[in-house]
């Protein structure tokens, strides 16, 4: 994504500030489904303004949902949202 200009390097850092940030919450286990819940949807909200690619924008869902599942917050109809913005 940066090396090849995608996107600038503070899009950069917010979105791997962010996500990873998430990953860790998410999988330290100590929140409820709903405060996990709001913290995605905070998060995409927050990288949605993130010029990615189809291919970048699927790998931020596909995380997203990897991490949520194993804490059984679903937050599908939040990433097809975000992702198709239907």
């Amino acid at each position: 994504m940066l090396k090849d200009q995608l996107i600038g390097r503070d899009d950069y850092q917010k979105l791997k500030v962010t996500m990873f940030d998430d990953i860790d919450t998410f999988l330290k286990g100590n929140q409820s489904k709903e405060q996990l819940l709001k913290r995605a949807k905070n998060s995409l909200t927050k990288v949605k303004g993130i010029p990615l690619d189809t291919e970048d924008r699927e790998f931020v869902a596909e995380t997203y949902y990897d991490i949520s599942n194993r804490c059984d917050v679903n937050i599908r109809d939040m990433l097809n949202k975000w992702l198709y913005d239907f």
